[in-house]
């Protein structure tokens, strides 16, 4: 069993979830979405984000009631550059923002969960 280092678990982001734009120093950054909660999430890229830990990040999840995110500040956590590809931990900043935004954060980890499919998680051959 692996030992999670965060407080809440995140869950695999469901094909109805869009790319997020990282946007640093007004420069928009496109990045493959890996995993959510509603404190933060996982992103991924063969781009290096610049040195900074300030960022504002936007994203969709497209499902039957669409519920989209425009620009919420979020703090790069962690880093974890290759050759390969660089994947980052964004820890959204839940204290800037305002309430109906944080709801729709939690609307989207509630239909996570809900559609998360356990069995089909990892599929083998």
């Amino acid at each position: 069993m692996q030992n999670e280092k965060r407080k809440f678990p995140r869950l695999l982001c469901s094909d109805q979830f869009s790319n997020s734009t990282i946007i640093i120093d007004d420069v928009a950054y496109e990045m493959i979405s890996v995993n959510f909660n509603n404190s933060g999430m996982a992103v991924y890229s063969h781009i290096r984000l610049p040195e900074t830990n300030i960022c504002f990040v936007s994203f969709t999840l497209d499902n039957e009631s669409p519920v989209e995110i425009m620009n919420i500040p979020a703090t790069i956590r962690y880093r974890h550059e290759m050759e390969t590809g660089n994947q980052y931990g964004l820890e959204f900043k839940i204290e800037e923002m305002e309430q109906p935004t944080i709801a729709k954060l939690k609307s989207i980890e509630e239909y996570l969960r809900q559609s998360e499919d356990l069995e089909s998680r990892w599929p083998l051959p």
